[in-house]
């Protein structure tokens, strides 16, 4: 209801939206971005266009989306990369949310490693729980020599899973400094290159 009343008073005052949507999964703010942005303006998502496109009234999309970083964010891993010690064994690294499908992924791929006599450290908090503190969170990234992740949306009520998307790890472990084994996304090349910046 917002948004609806929002698109006359942006039209009237000629205010040009710009929607930022990195949850593309959730119907209701993907409805609200296709509102606000119904007559002007654009928006910005997680997903190549070619995926995107048949939710919107109109073509004036962008994406995939890299994560942009403060200055401030950009100092404090810098920091870390300076602190961080060379580990004894390559250690390998998830941090983050885990949801489904990802879980049984993350799950499967330890499992495998574990019988090369590898060991995945998952790092990481049930779907809507407490969230991982932020130094926890960068030093846990810079702290691995390889960090592995899944690209996949969660799967839930008022939710649609529209498959793999540009999840901010990817420039997360560019700017630590890390490895990073994960999916190709469609789009992102122009980005990231599979096996120049990550495999």
């Amino acid at each position: 209801i917002t948004a609806i009343f929002l698109v006359p008073i942006f039209a009237f005052y000629n205010v040009t939206p710009i929607a930022i949507l990195p949850d593309f999964a959730y119907r209701k703010w993907r409805y609200q971005c296709a509102f606000l942005t119904m007559y002007s303006g654009f928006v910005i998502s997680v997903l190549h266009n070619s995926e995107t496109k048949r939710y919107f009234p109109h073509k004036r999309l962008m994406g995939p989306q890299m994560m942009p970083f403060s200055n401030q964010t950009i100092e404090k891993i810098s920091h870390y990369i300076r602190a961080k010690k060379l580990n004894e064994t390559i250690k390998i690294n998830f941090t983050g949310s885990l949801y489904e499908p990802r879980k049984s992924k993350l799950e499967l791929i330890r499992q495998k490693l574990k019988k090369e006599g590898i060991v995945l450290n998952i790092n990481a908090r049930d779907f809507g729980g407490k969230m991982i503190d932020d130094e926890d969170y960068w030093k846990n990234m810079v702290d691995a020599d390889i960090v592995i992740t899944t690209a996949d949306q969660y799967i839930g009520t008022n939710l649609d899973n529209l498959g793999e998307h540009l999840i901010y790890r990817y420039t997360e472990a560019l700017a630590c400094n890390t490895l990073l084994v994960a999916p190709i996304i469609t789009g992102s090349q122009r980005f990231i290159k599979n096996k120049v910046h990550y495999y």
